[in-house]
Protein backbone atom coordinates (compact mmCIF):
# COMPACT_ATOMS: atom_id res chain seq x y z
CA UNK A 1 0.00 0.00 0.00
CA UNK A 2 1.29 3.59 -0.68
CA UNK A 3 1.54 5.74 1.97
CA UNK A 4 -0.32 8.62 0.95
CA UNK A 5 -3.48 10.44 2.11
CA UNK A 6 -3.88 13.53 0.22
CA UNK A 7 -2.18 13.72 -3.74
CA UNK A 8 -2.17 16.48 -6.21
CA UNK A 9 -1.78 15.87 -9.80
CA UNK A 10 -1.02 18.96 -11.81
CA UNK A 11 -2.00 18.66 -15.43
CA UNK A 12 -1.03 21.30 -17.68
CA UNK A 13 -4.25 20.48 -20.43
CA UNK A 14 -6.91 18.41 -20.14
CA UNK A 15 -5.75 14.55 -20.83
CA UNK A 16 -2.16 14.70 -19.07
CA UNK A 17 -2.64 13.44 -15.67
CA UNK A 18 -4.31 10.31 -17.68
CA UNK A 19 -1.74 10.10 -20.23
CA UNK A 20 1.17 10.27 -17.66
CA UNK A 21 -0.11 8.92 -14.44
CA UNK A 22 -3.85 6.94 -15.18
CA UNK A 23 -2.37 3.89 -13.63
CA UNK A 24 -0.86 5.19 -10.58
CA UNK A 25 -4.07 7.57 -9.36
CA UNK A 26 -5.51 4.08 -10.01
CA UNK A 27 -3.44 2.51 -7.56
CA UNK A 28 -3.49 5.19 -5.02
CA UNK A 29 -7.86 5.57 -5.27
CA UNK A 30 -7.57 2.15 -4.31
CA UNK A 31 -5.16 2.44 -1.45
CA UNK A 32 -7.62 4.80 0.30
CA UNK A 33 -5.84 8.06 -0.64
CA UNK A 34 -7.84 11.18 -1.78
CA UNK A 35 -6.78 12.41 -5.18
CA UNK A 36 -6.87 15.57 -6.82
CA UNK A 37 -6.59 16.43 -10.34
CA UNK A 38 -5.61 20.10 -10.96
CA UNK A 39 -5.96 21.28 -14.66
CA UNK A 40 -4.59 24.64 -15.77
CA UNK A 41 -6.26 24.64 -19.53
CA UNK A 42 -9.05 23.01 -21.43
CA UNK A 43 -6.48 23.10 -24.58
CA UNK A 44 -9.56 23.08 -27.06
CA UNK A 45 -7.74 25.09 -29.62
CA UNK A 46 -5.42 22.01 -29.99
CA UNK A 47 -8.24 20.03 -31.18
CA UNK A 48 -8.41 19.39 -35.10
CA UNK A 49 -10.61 22.68 -36.76
CA UNK A 50 -13.34 20.12 -38.65
CA UNK A 51 -13.92 17.81 -35.50
CA UNK A 52 -14.78 21.25 -33.95
CA UNK A 53 -16.92 22.26 -36.41
CA UNK A 54 -18.86 18.54 -35.97
CA UNK A 55 -19.50 19.42 -32.60
CA UNK A 56 -22.08 21.21 -30.73
CA UNK A 57 -20.41 21.99 -27.68
CA UNK A 58 -16.86 23.73 -29.20
CA UNK A 59 -15.55 25.03 -25.98
CA UNK A 60 -16.56 22.36 -23.42
CA UNK A 61 -15.72 19.58 -25.74
CA UNK A 62 -12.37 18.69 -23.73
CA UNK A 63 -13.54 20.07 -20.14
CA UNK A 64 -16.64 17.50 -20.44
CA UNK A 65 -14.23 14.15 -21.41
CA UNK A 66 -11.78 15.38 -18.40
CA UNK A 67 -15.15 15.59 -16.04
CA UNK A 68 -16.12 12.00 -17.41
CA UNK A 69 -12.71 11.17 -16.45
CA UNK A 70 -12.48 12.01 -13.54
CA UNK A 71 -15.73 10.85 -12.45
CA UNK A 72 -14.19 7.38 -14.02
CA UNK A 73 -10.91 7.56 -11.48
CA UNK A 74 -12.73 9.13 -8.61
CA UNK A 75 -10.95 12.14 -8.06
CA UNK A 76 -11.43 15.24 -7.36
CA UNK A 77 -10.85 18.14 -9.68
CA UNK A 78 -9.67 21.79 -9.68
CA UNK A 79 -10.32 23.49 -13.13
CA UNK A 80 -8.30 26.73 -14.34
CA UNK A 81 -8.33 28.24 -17.58
CA UNK A 82 -5.15 29.42 -18.59
CA UNK A 83 -4.05 29.50 -22.73
CA UNK A 84 -2.59 26.56 -24.23
CA UNK A 85 0.69 27.61 -24.99
CA UNK A 86 1.18 30.99 -23.35
CA UNK A 87 1.38 29.65 -19.24
CA UNK A 88 4.65 32.28 -19.43
CA UNK A 89 2.75 35.05 -19.39
CA UNK A 90 0.60 33.75 -16.55
CA UNK A 91 3.38 32.41 -14.32
CA UNK A 92 2.57 34.48 -10.97
CA UNK A 93 -1.31 33.54 -11.10
CA UNK A 94 -0.38 29.74 -11.77
CA UNK A 95 2.04 29.92 -8.86
CA UNK A 96 -0.14 31.56 -6.23
CA UNK A 97 -2.59 28.84 -7.27
CA UNK A 98 -0.49 26.41 -6.38
CA UNK A 99 0.51 28.05 -3.47
CA UNK A 100 -2.89 28.22 -1.79
CA UNK A 101 -2.95 24.85 -1.87
CA UNK A 102 0.68 23.53 -1.05
CA UNK A 103 -0.42 22.41 2.69
CA UNK A 104 -2.52 20.27 1.70
CA UNK A 105 -0.62 17.42 0.34
CA UNK A 106 1.91 14.91 0.78
CA UNK A 107 2.56 13.82 -2.75
CA UNK A 108 2.55 16.04 -5.81
CA UNK A 109 2.58 14.67 -9.33
CA UNK A 110 3.89 17.18 -12.31
CA UNK A 111 4.95 17.03 -15.75
CA UNK A 112 9.01 15.97 -15.26
CA UNK A 113 11.93 18.18 -15.63
CA UNK A 114 12.71 16.53 -19.67
CA UNK A 115 9.10 17.96 -21.08
CA UNK A 116 9.74 20.37 -23.36
CA UNK A 117 6.33 21.33 -24.23
CA UNK A 118 6.08 25.25 -23.04
CA UNK A 119 3.27 24.59 -20.68
CA UNK A 120 4.67 21.88 -19.26
CA UNK A 121 7.72 23.49 -18.11
CA UNK A 122 6.02 26.32 -16.35
CA UNK A 123 4.00 24.00 -14.34
CA UNK A 124 7.26 21.94 -13.67
CA UNK A 125 9.09 24.82 -12.69
CA UNK A 126 6.31 26.32 -11.00
CA UNK A 127 5.74 23.04 -8.93
CA UNK A 128 9.49 23.34 -8.04
CA UNK A 129 8.88 26.84 -6.43
CA UNK A 130 5.48 26.18 -4.62
CA UNK A 131 6.32 22.75 -3.03
CA UNK A 132 9.72 22.20 -1.92
CA UNK A 133 8.33 20.99 1.49
CA UNK A 134 6.27 17.89 -0.38
CA UNK A 135 7.12 14.81 -2.05
CA UNK A 136 7.19 15.57 -5.69
CA UNK A 137 7.73 12.95 -8.55
CA UNK A 138 7.65 13.69 -12.48
CA UNK A 139 4.88 11.87 -14.71
CA UNK A 140 6.48 10.41 -18.09
CA UNK A 141 4.85 12.17 -21.45
CA UNK A 142 7.29 10.35 -23.64
CA UNK A 143 6.63 12.11 -26.98
CA UNK A 144 7.35 15.47 -24.93
CA UNK A 145 10.91 13.95 -24.20
CA UNK A 146 14.51 14.02 -25.77
CA UNK A 147 16.28 12.27 -22.27
CA UNK A 148 14.86 10.77 -18.98
CA UNK A 149 17.18 10.54 -15.52
CA UNK A 150 16.29 9.73 -12.28
CA UNK A 151 13.35 7.18 -12.89
CA UNK A 152 11.67 5.78 -10.16
CA UNK A 153 8.97 3.45 -11.25
CA UNK A 154 5.80 2.63 -10.04
CA UNK A 155 4.22 -1.42 -10.23
CA UNK A 156 1.11 -1.23 -11.18
CA UNK A 157 -1.77 -4.07 -11.51
CA UNK A 158 -3.79 -4.90 -14.83
CA UNK A 159 -6.70 -3.62 -13.01
CA UNK A 160 -4.72 -0.38 -12.16
CA UNK A 161 -4.09 -0.24 -15.72
CA UNK A 162 -7.11 -1.06 -17.28
CA UNK A 163 -8.78 2.31 -15.11
CA UNK A 164 -5.94 4.12 -17.04
CA UNK A 165 -6.93 2.77 -20.15
CA UNK A 166 -10.64 3.58 -19.35
CA UNK A 167 -9.67 7.15 -18.28
CA UNK A 168 -7.85 7.99 -21.20
CA UNK A 169 -10.46 6.57 -23.47
CA UNK A 170 -12.83 9.41 -22.35
CA UNK A 171 -11.29 11.46 -24.49
CA UNK A 172 -12.89 10.72 -27.82
CA UNK A 173 -12.20 14.15 -29.41
CA UNK A 174 -8.48 13.16 -29.11
CA UNK A 175 -8.72 9.20 -30.62
CA UNK A 176 -10.76 11.03 -33.63
CA UNK A 177 -7.55 13.05 -33.99
CA UNK A 178 -5.53 10.02 -34.38
CA UNK A 179 -3.32 11.00 -31.80
CA UNK A 180 -0.57 7.51 -31.16
CA UNK A 181 -0.59 8.00 -27.87
CA UNK A 182 -4.43 7.78 -27.33
CA UNK A 183 -4.44 3.74 -28.57
CA UNK A 184 -5.02 0.95 -26.33
CA UNK A 185 -1.63 -0.11 -27.92
CA UNK A 186 0.64 2.61 -26.93
CA UNK A 187 -0.81 2.75 -23.36
CA UNK A 188 -0.56 -1.15 -22.45
CA UNK A 189 2.82 -1.02 -24.37
CA UNK A 190 4.78 1.52 -22.26
CA UNK A 191 3.53 0.03 -19.28
CA UNK A 192 4.97 -3.36 -20.37
CA UNK A 193 7.98 -1.83 -21.37
CA UNK A 194 8.48 -0.22 -18.01
CA UNK A 195 7.35 -3.48 -16.08
CA UNK A 196 10.03 -5.27 -18.06
CA UNK A 197 12.79 -2.58 -16.68
CA UNK A 198 11.87 -3.61 -13.47
CA UNK A 199 10.46 -6.91 -13.47
CA UNK A 200 6.75 -6.72 -13.59
CA UNK A 201 3.96 -6.98 -15.56
CA UNK A 202 3.28 -3.02 -15.43
CA UNK A 203 3.94 0.08 -14.42
CA UNK A 204 4.84 3.61 -14.83
CA UNK A 205 7.89 5.76 -14.67
CA UNK A 206 8.25 8.83 -12.36
CA UNK A 207 11.19 10.95 -11.96
CA UNK A 208 12.04 11.11 -8.62
CA UNK A 209 12.07 15.12 -8.04
CA UNK A 210 11.68 16.03 -3.73
CA UNK A 211 11.01 13.67 -1.48
CA UNK A 212 9.73 14.25 2.13
CA UNK A 213 10.00 11.30 4.83
CA UNK A 214 6.51 10.48 6.29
Amino acid sequence: MLAYSNVLVLSPHTDDSELGAGGLIARLVSSGARVTVMVFCNAVKSLNVKLLNNTADKNNILLTEFKEAANLQKVNTVILNYPVRNFDKHRQDILEAMCARRRDYDLVLTPCAFDVHQDHKVIFEETQRAFKNTTVLGYELPWNHVNFNSPLYIKLSKEHLAKKWAAVSCYKSQIEMNRAYFTREFIYGLASVRGVQIGSKYAEMYQFINGVSL
